[in-house]
């Protein structure tokens, strides 16, 4: 083997490292977060409080907190979300859930792994 091709050999095996561990990185918990059911929650049983949850699957992991005041969900604050995280999907479900009372709602277009994620952290919450 010559020096060019060991070269090229020593910039090569350290790229294909890198894309293969970014590639792990990008699909493990995908598979598992695409096929979660999410079960809706019956507000008007779940005490007045502040309730957390999360769900976490590789990068599709949040921590959420919930407030229920009078059988109504108050508010959802993302407590912990992924560093590489779509921007304006956890607000979008948030506001859905929030306006809807349930967790029955419209996934966001283009975000369905991310929003099962987050509905689940919610579903955890207030389902203890």
């Amino acid at each position: 083997m010559n020096k060019r091709n060991k070269v090229l050999l020593f910039i090569l095996v350290p790229i294909v490292i890198i894309i293969g561990v970014f590639a792990i990185f990008l699909f493990y918990g995908k598979e598992e977060t695409l096929k979660l059911v999410i079960t809706d929650v019956d507000i008007s049983k779940v005490p007045d409080g502040s309730y957390m949850g999360s769900y976490s699957r590789g990068r599709f992991s949040y921590k959420v907190e919930v407030i229920v005041k009078n059988n109504r969900i108050d508010s959802i604050s993302i407590l912990d979300k992924p560093s590489i995280s779509l921007e304006d999907t956890p607000k979008k479900v948030i506001d859905r859930v929030l306006e809807k009372q349930s967790l029955n709602v419209d996934l966001v277009s283009g975000a369905t792994v991310t929003s099962k994620a987050i509905l689940k952290a919610i579903e955890n919450a207030i389902s203890k």
